[in-house]
């Protein structure tokens, strides 16, 4: 018969610093696919200004962070305002999102920068007269006399 001692087992040396582990916990994979650890490195930066208080659609959204990710948009650069369009009506409302949508949906630069990309001064504006229904900030809905409609100039047709 050997003379074994029960209830000693070596111990090992954690690192310094690291988290103990404890009994039952999932194993942890060693490293990350270079795939996913590459798309990590770089993280979008959040909308800023008059774009991040349009209320868009997810596609409208992905668009423009796109260009902003993609880092040739310097920041000395100022996005085109919906303000800024010939024929804007300051007193007829305005649907959110409406204008990105217009600029996205013709190509108008910087929302494309394709080689068929459109400058802003092909974009006008004019006021309608027909009803809006639209729900304010406490979700009551309200409804608007006039709003702003988004057009081409005929010469960018």
């Amino acid at each position: 018969m050997s003379s074994i001692k029960r209830g000693t087992t070596k111990k090992k040396s954690a690192k310094k610093g690291a988290p103990k582990k404890k009994k039952g916990a999932p194993k942890k994979k060693k490293g990350a696919s270079k795939k996913r650890s590459a798309m990590s490195a770089v993280e979008p930066r959040p909308l800023q200004g008059a774009l991040a208080s349009a209320p868009m659609s997810a596609v409208e959204l992905r668009g423009l962070q796109g260009v902003l990710a993609s880092r040739e948009f310097r920041a000395d650069t100022s996005w085109p305002r919906k303000e800024e369009v010939k024929g804007w009506d300051s007193t007829a409302f305005d649907v959110p999102g409406n204008f990105e949508a217009f600029c996205i949906k013709y190509r108008i630069w910087p929302w494309d920068r394709g080689p068929h990309a459109r400058p802003i001064q092909c974009v006008r504006c004019e006021p309608k007269n027909e009803p809006v229904h639209y729900k304010d900030a406490e979700g009551n809905t309200r409804v608007a006399q006039r709003r702003n409609d988004y057009h081409l100039a005929q010469e960018c047709l």
